[in-house]
């Protein structure tokens, strides 16, 4: 393609780096805005040349890849942990519901009460109490 338009360069944006086309326009509008200044000229969003398409998806290569050391990667690094240890709390929640379950169950409180109280279904504890 000799030229290009701005739609044409966020599409080449989206395919070559998987994101979203909304940041695709942004950050094609942002480097075009860019090189516009730099460069004292200003760029046809209909008919953008090739260079210039290949300046801006390198930048946006650029971009992208200094997001690695950026705050909103740590930020998602410790939610990603916060939700690792939240799943483990969770998950030991569950075990020990299980067991008091299995527990009361062996000392014969009634089914509707145990579900009552565990909040689970009649299904589950029945379960449950095949596993005993």
């Amino acid at each position: 393609m000799g030229t290009w338009t701005v739609d044409d360069l966020a599409a080449e944006l989206v395919d070559s780096f998987d994101i979203d086309l909304e940041a695709a326009r942004r950050s094609a509008e942002v480097f075009l805005e860019m090189l516009e200044n730099t460069q004292e000229r200003v760029i046809d969003r209909e008919c953008i040349p090739r260079d210039v398409v290949d300046e801006v998806r390198s930048a946006t290569m650029g971009a992208i890849f200094s997001l690695g050391s950026d705050a909103l990667t740590a930020d998602l690094g410790k939610a990603r942990t916060a939700v690792e240890v939240a799943q483990q709390a969770l998950d030991a929640k569950i075990s020990e519901r299980t067991e008091l379950v299995r527990r009361a169950i062996a000392l014969g409180v009634p089914i509707p009460v145990v579900t009552r109280a565990s909040g689970l279904s009649r299904a589950r504890i029945y379960q449950i109490k095949a596993d005993l």
